[in-house]
């Protein structure tokens, strides 16, 4: 009877937690009630409503929606009356990224999504000073002077595309997948460059790992709404009991993600136990990989083998730097080209303009220094135009670590009450740093500032552009954001972008599909389709042809 007794207790407080949860969770958010935002359907289902359309596939419009309906702070329902903040006020981002980034770190479940997700404590799994560690020992192979020795490998590859689409297309117009094309040559630019090994992606050669990093953050973001539960189950559960349990749910999206996961993480061991082979062997094994040894993983590894025990970082937080750079280089590069080929091909006069800037900077051959590339303004005027108005990545996520107050640029009423002008952010409140609400600002980027417009960066920029201080890395834009935790790869990105638009604009010329119309899905990162597509899989149909 005892034991019956125990069971229905138990039992009964597992029900209650989730009341005893929310209720405790309504007194210490209570001070956001002000902020205005959409209204949940329910205290237990808010969530369903509001925060799954905030971050669904069809998300984009409805962003936008409320961006346009409550300003630049907006307060998102969840489950169990969680209250979340999305934000696009300069001076609230400049705190959370730069000023007092300790105090509003990536969110607990984020972390270990990720960890999880790309096979251990990467970059962006961990925090303070390990995740401070990492990018000191990451930083020179980041370098501009390192960039400058990437020019060749970038060249090289995208030639190799350009040869393959050459052949692909004949002399005809042809309806090609530009995004798989994009795909497949941002994979081989960051194995290249990055771990010195090729996978032959450019080529054709669909090997397991290939496919694998292609699939992992769609089929994450399918599940996104569900990480919230990670921390609870990790630190609770035992790792191989949650696989088993895992193994056996009924979930195919659940099943698919681990499979491609175990896969990249097998291949990540792989790279790396050959890695240590060549540099037991000596200097003359490694300059014949495809890196020639400057690789970000053998500068990391040499950089690692110098560094004093405090400094020096485990083998499992390096191997987790493959997965991690190889899926966030590649997902991110090949959707911000595929955005810009879509832009040319809508805008004929832009490609035509772009076109002979590159044929005269590049010549006969072809080639061009890394110095003349980085001092075209025309091609940096369509890589930040499109980069300000569509960023690979709309939202990044925050987790406020301790009680706060927000300073903010505007007051999130209508009214000008001052003590608006800041935001009492309550301990444990998720806030969504909204990079795309930045990028689109017109308070900051004038009243055009939804318009696709190259020339606005070969002219002077509005006053109210210095004067949001938007806390960025590059060109006042928030698409790399700012601070400790700022995208450290973003000069590679920019250069792996222009070197491929320099080789295959002057060969191919890029007009819209005539069949499809091309829509674009939220997600970790933003990626295209076309209306009525019953397909996960990013796709881009463009008609592309050869220039005389």
């Amino acid at each position: 009877m005892t034991a019956v007794f125990t069971i229905f207790a138990s039992l009964a407080a597992i029900a209650f937690l989730p009341v005893v949860t929310a209720f405790l969770r309504l007194v210490r958010q209570r001070s956001l009630w002000s902020v205005p935002g959409p209204k949940s359907v329910s205290f237990v289902s808010g969530k369903c409503r509001s925060l799954s359309r905030y971050l669904g596939p069809d998300a984009i419009q409805y962003q936008a929606k409320l961006r346009d309906e409550y300003g630049r702070i907006i307060r998102i329902p969840g489950y169990f009356g969680e209250q979340i903040l999305s934000i696009a006020d300069t001076k609230a981002l400049y705190d959370i990224f730069i000023k007092n980034q300790d105090s509003f770190e990536q969110a607990e479940y984020f972390r270990e999504n990720v960890r999880l997700l790309f096979g251990g404590p990467g970059l962006f799994s961990t925090l303070g000073d390990a995740h401070r560690k990492q990018r000191k020992l990451m930083n020179p192979a980041f370098s501009i002077n390192h960039m400058r020795r990437m020019v060749p490998i970038f060249r090289t590859v995208t030639l190799q595309l350009q040869n393959i689409m050459r052949a692909n297309i004949g002399n005809e117009p042809t309806e090609v997948d530009i995004m798989e094309y994009m795909g497949r040559l941002a994979l081989d630019l960051i194995t290249h460059a990055g771990f010195g090994h090729s996978f032959h992606a450019v080529e054709g050669k669909d090997d397991n790992y290939s496919l694998a990093v292609k699939k992992l953050l769609p089929l994450n973001a399918r599940l996104m709404l569900w990480r919230p539960l990670l921390p609870y189950l990790t630190r609770n559960i035992p790792g191989y009991v949650l696989r088993f349990i895992a193994d056996r749910m009924p979930w195919p999206a659940l099943h698919e993600l681990i499979e491609n996961a175990d896969i990249a993480l097998t291949t990540s061991r792989r790279l790396w136990e050959e890695k240590k082979r060549l540099h037991a062997i000596g200097d003359k094994s490694v300059i014949n990989e495809y890196g020639e040894g400057k690789d970000i993983l053998s500068i990391m590894f040499r950089a690692n083998v110098g560094a004093s025990e405090e400094e020096r970082l485990s083998e499992e937080e390096l191997m987790a730097q493959i997965t991690t750079f190889t899926v966030a280089g590649s997902d991110t590069t090949s959707n911000a080209l595929s955005r810009i080929f879509h832009f040319l091909s809508l805008h004929p006069e832009v490609q035509d303009k772009l076109r002979e800037e590159l044929t005269e900077a590049c010549g006969a051959s072809g080639e061009i220094t890394y110095d003349d590339l980085m001092d075209l303004p025309y091609l940096e005027a369509v890589c930040r135009e499109t980069l300000r108005l569509h960023p690979p990545v709309h939202l990044v996520q925050r987790h406020a670590r301790e009680d706060f107050v927000l300073p903010l640029a505007h007051s999130f009423t209508d009214t000008d009450d001052k003590d608006k002008n800041e935001l009492f952010v309550p301990r444990g409140t998720t806030i969504f740093a909204n990079i795309i609400g930045v990028n689109q600002d017109q308070g900051i980027w004038g009243p055009d500032a939804m318009a696709w417009r190259p020339e606005r960066w070969l002219s002077p920029l509005p006053e109210t552009v210095a004067q949001a201080r938007v806390p960025g890395v590059y060109s006042n834009l928030l698409t790399f954001i700012g601070g400790g935790r700022a995208c450290i790869g973003f000069k590679f990105s920019q250069l792996e972008m222009k070197v491929a638009l320099a080789q295959l604009i002057p060969t191919f010329r890029f007009t819209p599909s005539e069949k499809h119309e091309i829509v674009w899905r939220f997600g970790g990162v933003v990626t295209p389709s076309y209306k009525g597509s019953k397909s996960s899989e990013p796709e881009l149909p463009m008609c592309v042809s050869l220039v005389s």
